[in-house]
């Protein structure tokens, strides 16, 4: 709004998001002792732990600046449509509820001429536009309605290009190579709930699970199944000995040790959507657990017949979960699907009102403290935490604390490795699959730079050739 960015409004800030921003914003910022304001363009933060957390640093000078004069008369944790104030290079001019944000390109944007912003921001003009399901969006894209379209239904990548502007070349389809971990797309188990806080049942599912069939069937053999968090780069536990340091620091695990030892290793099936060897193995972990079959249902050892109820909110969610429910049938479990509107669908999951869900945990090159709000033992009574499947594991945390305390690379990667190996090895996951490109179509006057980053397309780097 042309008012100068001051010291006052990172101290209001940092005391704002403390008070009463997300649980991560909580938790962070919570760690400065003290904040003191030497003159009205500078702020010293002085930390709290010991031994000191080297990423908040970092943190801290990431931490979004709010102008004072405009949030400190507004609440920020009810619903409006007051258009917000930043210090980015767009403002924010026009909202039309359900339908679409206006952002503009500010001639005056204070940052425009620093080295690290030199080919970025190129667009004056930006629309973003909300459609009520993504067939309409992508008739939209192809009538000229959007202008760049990041795809993820396999099928329509495959097959659904087959149209004039595609076929002349006016739209320009794209494999962007990625260079950033595979991340955790997952059926994710809730152990708050007594039935799912059974591992071997956890486990038995995950045996149920037919990657090679869903994949050839339903997505035409295009993804790799996912077998660890930080999978693609040296991160990665998966098909590595447990080194001694990793043993250390999950010496106090709640999985049994030579499970950490083996590691996780993603079922691998016949194909045929009925392999009765994953089935029989299943049944076998099962009955040693004190589960039995009584007729076409499973009981647990309390006599209690095990139905479980998924929530998605994406139609292809809901046809891989009703392919995984036909699955899990084979071994007497009754999994409802359920469809539900993401307003729902994120209050639920804001307080674990569920038994699974499908989501996707995104994996940085770098990970740190967000670790500890996934997947440590106090996020898990942390409404709005992301520790959806409940973890409780005193290594889990270890790990996740020692990423953070890292001095060296050894030491990093040691930690990183030991916290993939729990959180597979505990199967609080029916891990699913990745794509390791970013497909992306275009009109043919986008045009962006020959490189792409490791983090794939980045929009601020593209622009329009209005000569093509």
């Amino acid at each position: 709004d042309g008012q100068p960015v001051t010291a006052t409004d990172v101290a209001f800030s940092w005391k704002f998001l403390r008070d009463k921003g997300r649980p991560n914003h909580r938790y962070y910022y919570d760690q400065v002792k003290t904040l003191t304001i030497p003159n009205n363009r500078t702020v010293t933060f002085t930390f709290k732990p010991s031994p000191p957390d080297r990423e908040l640093p970092l943190i801290i000078g990431l931490m979004p600046i709010l102008p004072k004069h405009i949030y400190h008369e507004r609440d920020i944790q009810a619903a409006s449509l007051n258009l917000p104030i930043g210090s980015g290079p767009y403002e924010i001019t026009e909202v039309t509820p359900g339908a679409q944000v206006r952002f503009e390109k500010r001639a005056d944007y204070w940052a425009d001429n620093l080295p690290h912003n030199r080919g970025r921001h190129n667009f004056a003009l930006i629309l973003e536009d909300y459609y009520r399901d993504e067939a309409t969006a992508f008739e939209a894209f192809k009538a000229g309605d959007l202008d760049i379209w990041f795809e993820s239904n396999p099928q329509r990548w495959t097959t659904g290009y087959n149209f004039p502007a595609a076929n002349d070349g006016r739209i320009v389809k794209e494999n962007i190579a990625l260079g950033t971990p595979s991340g955790l797309r997952a059926f994710v188990m809730n152990t708050r709930r007594p039935l799912l806080a059974n591992r071997a049942l956890r486990k038995a599912m995950d045996l149920t699970f037919d990657f090679q069939w869903i994949n050839k069937i339903l997505y035409g053999d295009v993804y790799r199944r996912t077998g660890s968090y930080f999978g693609n780069t040296e991160l990665s536990a998966s098909d590595k000995p447990m080194s001694d340091g990793e043993a250390k620091l999950l010496s106090r695990s709640l999985i049994p040790r030579a499970e950490l030892e083996l590691g996780y290793k993603a079922p691998e099936s016949d194909g045929t959507g009925r392999d009765r060897t994953k089935r029989l193995e299943a049944m076998q972990l099962l009955e040693e657990a004190g589960f039995e079959m009584l007729g076409k249902s499973l009981v647990s050892p309390n006599g209690q017949k095990v139905k479980l109820e998924i929530l998605v909110q994406r139609r292809s969610d809901e046809r891989l979960a009703l392919s995984w429910r036909r699955m899990l049938a084979g071994i007497g479990i009754d999994l409802k699907v359920r469809l539900i509107d993401s307003s729902q669908y994120q209050r639920r999951l804001q307080n674990f009102d569920f038994d699974l869900i499908a989501y996707n945990y995104y994996a940085s090159l770098s990970p740190g403290n967000e670790q500890i709000y996934y997947w440590g033992s106090e996020a898990a009574d942390t409404p709005g935490s992301r520790n959806y499947a409940g973890i409780k594991d005193f290594a889990v945390d270890t790990a996740a604390t020692a990423l953070t305390r890292a001095e060296s690379k050894e030491n990093f990667v040691t930690a990183a490795r030991a916290l993939d190996r729990a959180l597979m090895s505990g199967h609080y996951f029916i891990p699913l699959y990745h794509n390791p490109v970013q497909w992306v179509a275009r009109w043919h006057y986008v045009e962006h730079p020959s490189r792409h980053s490791a983090y794939g397309a980045r929009l601020d780097t593209w622009w329009m050739n209005h000569d093509n």
